[in-house]
This record gives C-alpha cells, structure tokens and sequence, in this order.
C-alpha cells in the first residue's frame, strides 16, 4: 500500500535542485557563441542566381573566421557602418535628402546591380551611385527605407532572445565572481566573444540580413561613354569594375593580398557580387573605439588566471595563450591607429590576409612592420587555437564550486528577504 499511496502523491511548484551540470554549462555557452560567431553576421547581396550551397558555404567560412578572429569581424562591420554614414552624409549634401544609412548599407554590399548597352552586369555602391546620379547618367534609386527593411530577414524575436541570453551570460558570470564560485575558462571564453558580437550588432543594425536579390539599375548611357568622359582617371585598367576610378578610393586601402584576390568565387570580372570584406578607412575614433574592444575582447581571457584547471600544464597553457592573445592585438591595435596619422608609409597586414602597401618600396617599408606583424599572426592563431579547445577539455574535471548555482536571493535587500 505504501508504495500504491507513494505513486499516486502529486505536488504543485517543485523548484530545480540547487545545482547545474556540466552540459548546462556546455549548452548555455553554445547558445550564446552561436549568437555570436553565426547570428551577428550580415553577408552581403550574394551574385544573382547563386547557389544555395555556395552562399551557405561563404556564410559558414566567415562563421569559422569569427570563431578565430572576431574581433577582425567587428572592425569590418565598424568600417560597413563608417561607409555608410559617410553616403548619407554626400548624398544628403548633394541634395538627395531621402538617403539614408540604410541605402548605404544596401549599395556597399552588393544591394545594387547596374546594366548597362555595352556591359555585363556588375554591383555599383554607395560611391558609384553617387557619381552616376550627379552626372546625371541615372536616376536615384527609388527603393525606400521602408522597403529595405521590409526585404531584410532580420528576425527581431530572435535577435531580442539571443540579447537576452547573452544578458543572462553576464549576470551570471559577474554573480558567481561575487559568490566565489568558479566561473569555467569555457563561460569566460564565452563572455569574451560577447565583447565583440556587441559592438558588431550595433555597426550592422541598419545593414540588410540575408538579402537574396539586389535590384536593378538600367543605365542608356554605355559603359564606354562613362570612361571616356571621366578623362584620365579612367584610362588605367580595371581591377574589379569598370568604375573602379570612382569606387576604389573608398576602400582601395585595405584589400587582400595579391595572391587572395581570385579567392572564394571572386574569378570573373567584373565582379558580381561585392566582397564581404571591402572596407574603407575608419576614423580615428572608430580606430581607437574598435581597439578598445580588440584589447578588452583578449583581456577577459585574463579572468582566468587563478582557475582550479585539472592540470598545472594546461594552467600554464591558458595563462602563456592568454598572454600572448593580449599582446599581440594591444600591439596591433597601436600600430593600426598610428597608421592613420599622415607621414607614415608602411606596408602592415592584417592576420597575413589583408594589407595596405607602402607607396615607398623598399625592404626596409615593406618588411619594418609587416615582417613581426606576420609572426605574430601566427602566433595569434597558435594562442586562440589553444584557448579554444582548453576551454572544452578542461570541462572534464572541475571544482566542486563550479556546479553550484548562483543564490541571486542573497543580491536582495534584507528587507525584502524577510
């Protein structure tokens, strides 16, 4: 009968046990850097007629790359956004009021595709539109903002969960370091991607997500006629498009190296689709603002210092990577910013990839910086690689601390609790 009677109790609220297990942890942590490494990314207007695979493919590439070097992500979503405000603020001052950062966003990524009598489609941003519309060869795009919002898939309910969980991140990282209970390398890795996915939410709020088709701009006038009566500085060959005189200025500083430019489908010219990694100069202060994320992003791996890992090899392991992470993107972060300044003239690259060329060859130009920066690139990819997979495998054995859960109570005024 007892156990008749047991079997047939029933109970109303039954709280969780006072406790988490290891794939809590796990699972809570790959929620928050699925936000941040696969969520936060706008790619730009894929060619038309593209196969799915392939634009699933550049998507999936440009995650991995942001599982290496988020912070890389975010200065290029920094300098999207500085584009973009620098559109609205021409095409405004050209008396095109209408424009906003949206248009801009929408024509730096490929939003616009301009077909000509004489020449294969081909992408036209921000710049060349703007040249176009004032020399009268076209008429202003008529797509509002409306509209580009309206064609965007950005998913507001689930960017407002994924915001919401990264809060719950923070709170219960800070909550546990006030409690003295042990915050995992995995949670603390986590919370340094948060630092960068941020910042890169903000840059790319008004940016198109996942728009499939780019719209149309018939132009009478041939391409031929455009060339020739912009003179001189269109008489060089073309590197990606016919106006490349017009639009390579803005972001002809930074481009991948020589050896990368037919990369990842980018073989035909001109070019039908604009790369997700085109970018201008940044001001100083997005410059100094990115390199404050940049440092910040490498420090909280810091927080880990003291953390009861399984072995003292792995200890020094984390310590010696986080280290290094911190010196090499503070160093960086310094010369980029100083790069800016007029009078210096040196070839740097970013992470072996991506580089701007001194106008001064010579050995000493090309190598002064670039030489200890591309040792450094590979250092840096040795010491993330490191701190990633130690923040899974020292999962395995923890702290006793480290599966209690934070008492949030105890946060409470007294009088509250009574």
């Amino acid at each position: 009968m007892s156990d008749s009677t047991s079997a047939d109790e029933k109970y109303g609220w039954v709280p969780s046990p006072n406790g988490r297990g290891t794939l809590d942890i796990i699972w809570s942590c790959i929620l928050v850097l699925v936000t941040c490494t696969w969520t936060v990314l706008h790619i730009n207007v894929p060619e038309p007629d593209e196969a799915f695979g392939s634009k699933m493919l550049r998507k999936l590439r440009w995650a991995v790359w942001t599982i290496f070097a988020p912070e890389d992500v975010m200065l290029a979503a920094a300098l999207h956004w500085t584009s973009a405000r620098i559109s609205k603020r021409e095409m405004n001052s050209a008396g095109i009021s209408d424009w906003t950062i949206a248009h801009g966003f929408l024509a730096d990524s490929g939003g616009f595709m301009l077909r000509t009598p004489d020449f294969p489609p081909f992408p036209v941003n921000s710049r060349g539109v703007l040249y176009l519309v004032t020399k009268n060869y076209i008429e202003v795009p008529t797509v509002t903002k409306a509209q580009i919002e309206d064609s965007s898939k950005s998913d507001r309910l689930g960017k407002t969960v994924a915001l919401t969980q990264s809060i719950y991140l923070v709170c219960q990282v800070i909550g546990r370091a006030v409690q003295g209970l042990e915050v995992t390398c995995l949670e603390i890795l986590t919370l340094a991607y948060l630092n960068c996915a941020l910042p890169t939410y903000y840059f790319w709020l008004n940016k198109p997500l996942d728009r499939e088709v780019p719209i149309y701009i018939d132009m009478e006038v041939p391409i031929s006629t455009v060339l020739r009566e912009a003179g001189d500085i269109a008489a060089h060959q073309y590197r990606d498009t016919p106006l490349d005189f017009v639009e390579q200025p803005g972001w002809a500083a930074w481009r991948r190296r020589q050896r990368f430019s037919h990369f990842f489908g980018l073989t035909k010219r001109p070019l039908r689709r604009v790369p997700n990694d085109y970018v201008c100069l940044p001001s100083f202060w997005v410059a100094v603002s990115t390199w404050f994320f940049t440092t910040t992003h490498s420090a909280i791996h810091l927080a880990a210092w003291n953390s009861d890992l399984p072995s003292q090899a792995e200890a020094y392991l984390w310590k010696a990577s986080a280290i290094c992470l911190l010196a090499i993107l503070f160093s960086s972060g310094i010369v980029g910013v100083i790069s800016l300044t007029p009078g210096f003239d040196y070839t740097i690259t970013t992470l072996g990839i991506w580089e701007k060329r001194t106008t001064k060859p010579s050995a000493w130009h090309d190598w002064a910086i670039d030489g200890p920066g591309t040792l450094a690139s590979i250092l840096y990819f040795m010491a993330k690689t490191v701190l990633l997979v130690l923040s899974f495998t020292t999962l395995r054995w923890m702290p006793a601390s480290a599966f209690k859960t934070v008492e949030w109570a105890d946060f409470l005024p007294h009088c509250w609790k009574q």
